[in-house]
């Protein structure tokens, strides 16, 4: 990708949360609040944790600075092609990590579809979509996040021996908000 575009980004950077949803996986803001929110995702090792599925409250569109990004995204699917899980709804309130969850109690089936997207390249979902996602390490992704236009998101755990299996947690690792500011990229990995 190009290196003043990536400097540009890392120049912007601030409002560090590490292990942001995922062990090193850490989030920055990009550029004032007042115009929109652009997040630069950067993960220093491969994420092979399982992100519960979810969608989100807005819209969004990647851009893949570095590495690769693998979005797996769950349609909802009227037969026995897929597996079962059952819909929760989570509404944020105001710190990251802080929400309100009410699971759901009624499976449906969801089949599963990943596409990998490397550098350069961009993909969007709109605010219904579920997903879960994966980087490598070393990866770097832009995240342009639309406006808020709904007030809950859905959380998909799986449903198994009759019951709903919660997989839904925040651990106290998560979101750790750091100090000082991103300035320069981050070491190699």
């Amino acid at each position: 990708m190009n290196e003043e575009l990536n400097n540009a980004v890392w120049a912007m950077a601030h409002g560090t949360l590490r292990n942001y949803i995922a062990p090193g996986l850490t989030s920055y803001l990009i550029g004032g609040p007042q115009n929109g929110k652009v997040r630069l995702f950067h993960s220093d090792r491969e994420t092979r944790e399982w992100v519960t599925p979810h969608s989100h409250r807005f819209d969004f569109t990647c851009l893949v600075l570095k590495g690769s990004a693998t979005n797996i995204v769950f349609q909802r699917y009227w037969g026995n092609a897929g597996d079962l899980y059952v819909p929760g709804t989570l509404e944020r309130r105001e710190e990251f990590g802080d929400y309100e969850y009410v699971p759901g109690d009624k499976p449906y089936v969801y089949v599963e579809t990943a596409h990998t997207y490397g550098i350069g390249e961009t993909y969007s979902m709109k605010s219904n979509q579920i997903h879960s996602i994966r980087f490598a390490r070393g990866s770097e992704v832009l995240f342009f996040e639309g406006p808020e236009v709904a007030q809950i998101s859905v959380v998909l755990e799986p449903w198994s021996n009759g019951k709903r299996v919660p997989t839904f947690v925040t651990q106290p690792w998560m979101f750790e908000r750091e100090a000082s500011q991103a300035t320069s990229t981050p070491e190699p990995t």
